[in-house]
């Protein structure tokens, strides 16, 4: 995760190129979304093993729920991790397909990657090009990527292919989604509408006062929030919250904000609220969202609302645009340094682990 592009100039700090990738996210997952798969999305009976780990962990729950949701096709979601044991994964993976996600073709992703010939099939969502690999030094790479298509794999591509240099990540991350939610609508048999449809009300969100107002409100308390904060959302929202999470962890080094299903407020999250008071925020646009509002007013606990306005099928994409004009403005506020970030280049015990001997 070092390596810089050539093709971006670096200050020191990274807040000019963080805050250009931050213009670049909209423009990138328009394309996505308005561009159609190439031919149908077709997936075995039986289902599909989806993986990924961080960004990508996300991606591939999002997928789980629109498949499980939308499509005939059942999907199951497994921990990247659990592909290091050999016995792992079940029996039934002969007769599923493996859905991997990774934008640049990670170590870790290797794990699964090692083990298509156990499965039905393979899809690879992924950023990562032959010819990008080669010229980034990492051949090895491009020769997984070369034999998963001589070994007849899928390649789902997406923006952007080198998002190094700074720790956050914001365009792969937001276009991962939009991959998935474009594919979803390809499988045969989906009740979903193209994903092109969902542009207009994207754009809304994109080019409308909330990403403003999101920015504004953390700015306003931001030593509150950098001690921890709980946003309530969708269950659309929080099955695949996991790189809102690290929106904050990554681009501020903060904790985690504490995320939670409507439903589950009630469940432990609002009395702790109310013994240790710290900022609230709810994801809005349902009835379940206006009790939770109601809810948390009347406990003086004042919250921060922020309506989402979009179907449920792409609130995961709309969250992207809500926070990343925000998380890049106090990266500058506060003096983030992206570029040589906490334990940068103490991670590859693990960051680096594919499952190969030499590793």
């Amino acid at each position: 995760m070092t390596a810089p592009s050539p093709s971006e100039p670096l200050d020191p700090r990274g807040h000019d190129l963080l805050d250009r990738r931050v213009a670049a996210v909209w423009p990138a997952m328009r394309s996505v979304l308005a561009t159609p798969v190439d031919v149908p999305a077709v997936l075995p009976s039986a289902g599909v093993v989806v993986t990924g780990v961080g960004s990508s962990e996300a991606h591939g729950r999002y997928l789980v729920g629109l498949l499980n949701e939308w499509t005939p096709v059942p999907a199951e979601f497994v921990a990247l991790g659990a592909f290091a044991d050999a016995a792992s994964v079940g029996p039934s993976r002969r007769t599923r397909a493996l859905v991997v996600f990774s934008q640049g073709l990670a170590p870790n992703a290797q794990l699964a990657l090692h083990r298509v010939g156990e499965f039905s099939g393979t899809v690879l969502f992924t950023s990562a090009t032959e010819t990008g690999q080669l010229a980034s030094g990492r051949p090895e790479r491009a020769e997984l990527l070369a034999r998963l298509v001589r070994g007849g794999a899928r390649i789902e591509r997406f923006p952007v292919e080198d998002e190094y240099t700074l720790l956050v990540r914001l365009i792969g991350p937001a276009c991962g989604f939009a991959a998935a939610r474009r594919f979803a609508a390809a499988v045969p048999g989906s009740r979903l509408p193209p994903a092109s449809s969902r542009i207009e009300c994207l754009q809304a969100v994109a080019e409308g006062p909330w990403p403003n107002r999101v920015a504004t409100q953390l700015r306003a308390r931001v030593e509150e929030h950098g001690r921890g904060f709980v946003l309530v959302t969708p269950a659309s929202v929080s099955g695949c919250a996991q790189n809102l999470a690290a929106k904050f962890v990554e681009g501020l080094y903060w904790p985690p904000p504490h995320i939670v299903e409507t439903l589950e407020l009630a469940h432990g999250t609002f009395q702790q609220l109310l013994g240790h008071r710290s900022p609230a925020w709810v994801l809005s646009g349902d009835p379940l969202s206006a009790r939770a509002v109601e809810m948390l007013a009347a406990a003086g606990l004042d919250p921060f609302e922020v309506p989402l306005g979009v179907p449920a099928d792409v609130a995961p994409l709309a969250v992207e645009l809500l926070f990343n004009e925000a998380i890049a403005r106090l990266v500058s506020d506060l003096g983030i340094d992206q570029v040589n970030w906490p334990g940068r280049g103490l991670d590859e015990v693990l960051y680096g682990y594919s499952g190969s001997p030499s590793r």
